[in-house]
């Protein structure tokens, strides 16, 4: 019985050779996929940013980073602070949640280049 022959070496080493360029493929799949996935996030982040900024001026804050102070020192009897807190919480927990998710793409795929 003993040694393989050369066909049967030839066919392994294809077989080697098909496995690895499929690897390869499917790991430049996922890397494309993550630079998608990024970007949409960065869109979506810019978005929700914007919002903010614009009910920041709207309530004359300087920086979307100051409407908890606003609306947490805007008095009770503010009809436009009463609509706008609800938007407020929402872009504010969307905002997070996309930071979040960001942060998990750029951790899968840092674990993904070692």
């Amino acid at each position: 019985m003993g040694s393989a022959t050369h066909e049967e070496h030839g066919l392994a080493r294809w077989k080697e050779d098909d496995q690895r360029k499929r690897l390869e493929s499917l790991e430049l799949i996922i890397r494309d996929g993550h630079e998608l996935m990024l970007r949409k996030i960065d869109r979506e982040i810019t978005s929700v940013e914007i919002r903010l900024q614009r009910m920041a001026v709207r309530l004359g804050a300087n920086n979307w980073r100051e409407l908890e102070k606003v609306f947490s020192e805007g008095g009770i009897d503010n009809p436009e602070m009463d609509l706008l807190w609800p938007e407020y919480l929402y872009l504010r927990n969307r905002l997070e949640k996309l930071e979040k998710r960001k942060k998990d793409v750029l951790a899968t795929q840092a674990t993904l280049q070692e």
